[in-house]
């Protein structure tokens, strides 16, 4: 097994260390009793037992980027006028309801996290560029955040922090919407503060795309597009005091996505195409040698991906268009024990 390997240091001192920040603890996690699934099941007996449950109607189109708190599951999805929107339903899938915005709402909303309850953040090109918005669910306000002239994208709030961390990219042929953004890891360490401050954790050498923290906010994961080949691992940082550079994790001619870390610090799960076939993955944070595991394949010709965890763990909720052909957000029970 190949291992991991920190980014070499840039001759002009982008890979200079960053100022040191206070350290703040992670929040604990909340117990989570799912309520049962709607839709079909379908279990994967080729490999790991893995059973697939049906979170989202068949009535809803290109469902994507799964978040949960609490009760509570925000996601995108293809609202009637044709466009990504964001959408709010029970932990369990039902009652969902799709926010379509009055008048000639030309823009589209991607990647919705939670940043506390009745609070998301998410990005929209409402005013030409992608920038980062808060949607207030209880009074059904949005409220701009980061005005930009970048593109900001793929926002991850910090753990018991009031900052958080995207990805800035210029208009260079990154698809947005998808996973193939090349851009930097951007940290901004107060969302209150004005004028906001911003500080680059990652060069604008390496092409990098969907940051996720540990539950401490102490270390990010994210994905890099390998520019000779276009395949693309996932890397990790240490956020700590000191030189910490980013370190590869992941490894192979593979395109490995949207990594997320679980709840209790102990791997990170993400989407991949390793082995030729679409499917869920969990890695050990310090790389494929202490630990690499497939928790499901989706179905021969399916496309998964925006793999999320549940707050105990102990369930994966992801978004494929396997089983059926609509992209839908589906439900992984039964897990197999990872080892590590």
């Amino acid at each position: 097994m190949v291992a991991c390997r920190p980014m070499e240091r840039r001759a002009d001192g982008r890979g200079k260390p960053w100022r040191a920040w206070r350290t703040f603890a992670g929040a604990g996690a909340l117990a989570l009793a799912l309520a049962s699934c709607e839709g079909s099941q379908a279990t994967e007996p080729p490999v790991t037992g893995v059973q697939w449950s049906r979170l989202t109607s068949t009535s809803l189109q290109d469902c994507l980027y799964p978040d949960l708190r609490g009760d509570s599951l925000v996601f995108v999805a293809r609202g009637v006028d044709g466009r990504p929107r964001l959408t709010l339903s029970l932990a369990d899938g039902s009652g969902h309801a799709v926010f379509n915005y009055p008048g000639p709402a030309s823009w589209v909303d991607f990647r919705p996290r939670w940043v506390r309850s009745q609070t998301v953040v998410y990005q929209a090109n409402r005013n030409g560029t992608y920038d980062l918005w808060y949607r207030e669910l209880d009074v059904s306000q949005d409220r701009r955040l980061t005005t930009f002239d970048s593109n900001e994208s793929a926002p991850a709030p910090r753990p018991g922090s009031p900052g958080l961390v995207y990805v800035e990219y210029d208009n260079d042929g990154s698809t947005e919407g998808s996973a193939d953004l090349r851009g930097r890891v951007v940290l901004i360490p107060d969302t209150a503060a004005v004028p906001l401050d911003r500080i680059y954790l990652t060069p604008d050498t390496l092409r990098c795309g969907e940051p996720d923290w540990d539950p401490t906010g102490q270390k990010l994961c994210f994905s890099v597009e390998n520019a000779a080949d276009l395949t693309r691992h996932l890397y990790t940082l240490n956020l700590a005091p000191g030189d910490s550079l980013p370190t590869q994790i992941t490894v192979g001619a593979a395109h490995d996505y949207g990594p997320r870390w679980s709840p209790d610090g102990g791997r990170i799960l993400f989407s991949s195409d390793r082995t030729n076939r679409g499917g869920v993955w969990v890695v050990h944070p310090e790389g494929e040698a202490k630990g690499l595991k497939l928790v499901s394949f989706d179905e021969p010709g399916g496309s998964v991906s925006t793999p999320s965890w549940t707050l105990d763990g102990a369930n994966i909720i992801v978004s494929s268009d396997g089983r059926g052909g609509v992209r839908s957000l589906w439900l992984l029970s039964g897990l197999p024990a990872f080892g590590f």
